[in-house]
């Protein structure tokens, strides 16, 4: 996590990337994780029935 959060610094200064889009990427890394969990936690209590 660290490192992403170290990639996105160097992003920052690029002219071509907009703050915003940057926080758009994180939200964007959020929701996939999320989904994952969201999907791991349905099959977790699908197994455990």
């Amino acid at each position: 996590l660290h490192d992403f959060v170290a990639g996105t610094e160097f992003l920052h200064w690029l002219p071509d990337f907009d703050p915003v889009i940057i926080a758009g990427f994180q939200l964007h890394h959020l929701y996939i994780g999320a989904l994952i969990m969201l999907v791991g936690l349905v099959l977790a209590t699908k197994y455990d029935e």
